[in-house]
Parts: C-alpha cells; sequence; structure tokens
C-alpha cells in the first residue's frame, strides 16, 4: 500500500515521493526538485528511479570522488 502512495506521489509530485522513501534530506531530493521545477515529466523519472530502482546521486558522487 505505500509503494502505491509513493508511486502516485512521484506523478503529482516528484519531490515528495522523494521524501517519502528516503525519509531525509538528500542530494537526491533537490536533484528533484530541480528537474521538476524545469522540466516536470524528467522530475516524475527521476524521482520513480530513486524510489523503486534504487538510484542515488549520492553514490554517483562518491563513486567519482573514489570513496
Amino acid at each position: 500500500m505505500m509503494d502505491v502512495l509513493i508511486l502516485v506521489c512521484c506523478i503529482i509530485l516528484p519531490p515528495l515521493g522523494v521524501f517519502l522513501k528516503q525519509q531525509k534530506l538528500s542530494i537526491d531530493l533537490l536533484v528533484s526538485i530541480i528537474l521538476t521545477c524545469l522540466f516536470y515529466i524528467p522530475g516524475i523519472i527521476f524521482a520513480i528511479a530513486v524510489a523503486f530502482f534504487g538510484f542515488s546521486c549520492g553514490k554517483v558522487v562518491s563513486s567519482v570522488q573514489g570513496k
């Protein structure tokens, strides 16, 4: 039931879906806000990728920095 709520939030208001999934403020939330403000459809795609496929910008930044 929670997954359905998160999916609906990802479609209607993508940053809310990301926040509900991660339960914290993160770089992913910031990216989701920016994408949603600039381009709504990429914001939805990013929110679904974070919420259901485990994508995270924090992991990408850590791997680039060599951590």
